[in-house]
Formats: C-alpha cells, sequence, structure tokens
C-alpha cells in the first residue's frame, strides 16, 4: 500500500472512532447527568463544556499543526481524547465530569482538526473527494455507538459498556498507526515539502492570503459561519434525537436511540455519495446538493412533530443533506489558504465548536423548557442561515476568482 493509501485507510479508522463515541454520548446523556445528580434540562452542559475545550483546541491546534506537525497533534490528542472521554464514564461528581468533558473536547477537536488538515494535504486537488471519504468512517462510527449503546441497554440496563468498547476499538487502537504515519513523514527526504507544495498549487490556494492577513478574509469567516450552524445542527440533532422522540411521540428510549443511529447512517451515506461524486462534480455543485435534501428533511421533521413516520424520514434525508457539509466545507477551506491551512481551518473548526457547544445548550432548554415542537423550529432557522452562507460564500469565491491575473 502506498503511504497515501495507508495514512488514508489511518484517518479513516481514526474518524470511526471519533464518530462512536461523539454519538454514543448523545444517547447517554441521561446517564451521565443521573451519575452526578444534574437535572435533565441542565445535562447539555457536559457538551457546551466540551465544546468549549474544542475552541480552545481549535485556535492553538491549527497554528501547531502548521508548524509541528499534523502527526504530532494528532498522536496527543488521540491520547487526550481517550484518556477522557472513558473518564466521563466514571463520574460521580459534577465538577470532575465538567474537567473529564472539558479534556474529552480538546481531545476530540484535535484529533478531527489535524486528521483533516493532513487529509487535504495529501489530496489537494481531490480533496473534497477524499475528506468525504475519510469523514465518511465518521458516519459508520456514529450509527455504531448509538446501536452498541441501545442494545448494552437491553442486555445490562447501562450503555457505558458500548462506550468503552468504542473507545478501544476506535482510538487506542489507532495510535500506534498514527505513529507509523508521523515516522514515514519524519523519515521522508523532505518531510514538509511535498504536502505544503500539493496544499499550495490548488487553483484556489494560489491566490490565498498570506498568513498574517487571514483574519481580513470574507471567506475565512463565512465558512467558519457555516461550520458554526452545520456542526450546531448535527450536534443537537445527536444529542436531543432521543430525549425528543421518548417526549414527543411516546417511543421507548431503545427505539428513540435507534432513530439516532439512523440519523448518523444517512448521515454516512451522504459522506459515502460526496465522495463518489466530489471528483466529478464541482464543490459548490456537492454543497448545493446537500443542502437541498436537508431542506427536505428539516421540513419534514418540523411538519411531523409528535408522529413517529415523518419524524423519523425527516431525521433520516436531514442526516443524508448534512453528512458532506462539514468535510466539503473543510476541503474547500483548506484550498483556499494553501499553506496556512492549518490556521484557517482552526479558526473555522472554532466556529463550529462554539456551534455546537451553544446549541446543544439551547435545544435542551427549548424541549424542556417550552416543548418538542420549539426544538425542532431551531433546526428549521439554522438551516435558513447555513443556506443564506453557502450563497455568500460561492459569491465571494467566484469574485476572488474573476480578480485574480490570468496566467500567461
Amino acid at each position: 500500500m502506498s503511504f497515501r493509501g495507508f495514512s488514508l485507510s489511518t484517518m479513516c479508522l481514526t474518524f470511526f472512532g471519533m464518530g462512536w463515541a461523539n454519538a454514543a454520548m448523545g444517547p447517554l446523556l441521561s446517564s451521565f447527568a443521573a451519575n452526578v445528580g444534574l437535572p435533565l434540562s441542565q445535562a447539555g452542559l457536559t457538551f457546551t463544556v466540551a465544546f468549549f475545550g474544542g475552541v480552545l483546541a481549535n485556535l492553538a491546534g491549527g497554528p501547531m499543526s502548521d508548524r509541528l506537525g499534523r502527526g504530532k497533534v494528532l498522536l496527543f490528542s488521540l491520547l487526550v481524547g481517550t484518556v477522557a472521554t472513558f473518564g466521563l464514564t466514571l463520574c460521580r461528581s459534577l465538577p470532575v465530569l465538567l474537567l473529564f468533558a472539558f479534556f474529552s473536547g480538546v481531545g476530540g477537536s484535535g484529533v478531527i482538526l489535524s486528521a483533516s488538515a493532513l487529509v487535504t494535504d495529501l489530496f489537494a486537488e481531490r480533496s473534497v473527494a477524499a475528506l468525504n471519504l475519510a469523514t465518511l468512517f465518521f458516519g459508520i462510527g456514529a450509527f455504531t455507538g448509538p446501536t452498541m449503546v441501545s442494545l448494552s441497554f437491553g442486555l445490562w440496563q447501562t450503555g457505558m459498556p458500548a462506550l468503552w468498547l468504542g473507545i478501544a476499538v476506535g482510538l487506542l487502537f489507532n495510535v500506534p498507526l498514527v505513529a507509523v504515519v508521523m515516522r514515514r513523514i519524519a523519515a521522508a527526504e523532505k518531510p514538509s515539502a511535498g504536502l505544503q507544495v500539493s496544499a499550495g498549487t490548488t487553483p484556489e490556494a494560489s491566490g490565498a492570503p498570506a498568513s498574517g492577513s487571514i483574519l481580513r478574509a470574507p471567506l475565512l469567516w463565512v465558512f467558519g459561519a457555516v461550520l458554526l450552524f452545520d456542526v450546531g445542527t448535527e450536534q443537537t440533532i445527536g444529542a436531543w434525537t432521543t430525549v425528543y422522540m421518548t417526549q414527543s411521540a411516546a417511543l421507548a428510549i431503545e427505539q428513540a436511540a435507534l432513530v439516532v443511529s439512523g440519523f448518523w447512517v444517512t448521515f454516512t451515506l451522504g459522506r459515502l455519495g460526496a465522495a463518489g461524486i466530489g471528483s466529478r462534480w464541482s464543490s459548490g455543485a456537492v454543497l448545493f446538493a446537500s443542502l437541498a435534501t436537508g431542506a427536505a428533511g428539516i421540513l419534514l421533521v418540523n411538519l411531523g412533530t409528535g408522529s413517529v413516520f415523518p419524524s423519523v424520514l425527516g431525521f433520516l434525508l436531514t442526516g443524508l443533506g448534512f453528512g458532506p457539509l462539514f468535510p466539503t466545507v473543510v476541503a474547500l477551506v483548506g484550498r483556499t489558504f494553501g499553506r496556512n491551512a492549518g490556521a484557517a481551518m482552526g479558526i473555522t473548526m472554532t466556529l463550529g465548536s462554539v456551534g455546537g457547544m451553544f446549541m446543544v445548550w439551547f435545544e435542551g432548554a427549548l424541549i424542556t423548557g417550552i416543548g418538542p415542537a420549539a426544538g425542532v423550529r431551531l433546526f428549521a432557522f439554522t438551516f435558513v442561515a447555513i443556506a443564506v452562507l453557502a450563497v455568500a460564500a460561492r459569491f465571494l469565491t467566484r469574485s476572488a476568482h474573476a480578480a485574480r491575473p490570468r496566467a500567461r
């Protein structure tokens, strides 16, 4: 197997472990709260603290991955995330729970950032397809996690063993493989030149801003705002759909957890489709096809509140549409900002973490304070925001291309 193939396979396993652990924590939210005596209405605080850790990790990890290398940041993040996520399952006091949640967010965000940047570096013009393929395994893990939680509840009346298994299979096992990738990069004759040239020679990156001016690039903030609403919506659906379906449609918790699994299944299928067409369709076409599918799903969820079939179908369509959004936008950031891709990804993913941090908490307040119908209205609002921002990104990208002098 070539070095690129081995590295991509390793990143696929990395995303698989992250998807399993991340999605399993949604159905376990009430268990975490019960273990420390936290009211369900405040259970989303666990996710808020985790995303706050993710904000700090993204801000620091982006520039560090540009300077120190993607592999070192990835390996450190894997170790931190593995220990912290395991610690969450053992907590019996609120301060300790929040401490582990914070470091779980630090590790998880560091993993996603550095793994995404590494794939973008390696595959350059094909980064939309490659990153959709790698993050496809996040969706496979995200389907596996809640399914295993449901099985674990049925067998042992607790879902914690499912999270332990996900940590062991998807994260801890991956540490030596990442170490091999690091050694291969370090052993190369010029360990960074090839990757940097690949990342810096795409059409977008040829006009990329210098490192000191990326904060003044409007596209950076538009992409970041898209991730803010995208990540916030995904994590909110993953965290609260179990509660939403038990309250609105009177499903048992085991059945409601399977709805979350279904969301992640179609989420994964969306990325599989984007990986297949990403080398033939433009990134803009992939983005707008995803938005159209997501719109249909969110509309159906809002119209079907209280009914099992339309709600489930709506969540399935929403997953199909939202699946390709994150990797497509992240690949576009990497191609646009070239050698400063790590810093640019760090900023945009920070905004994604901010979205997860506040939207998960806000959704919990809506569902428990007003009712399930109010909770799904939030999805409609955030989708409209994503659509408007995607149009703005398209306009800014075309304007940037038109403003560049033609090569002679």
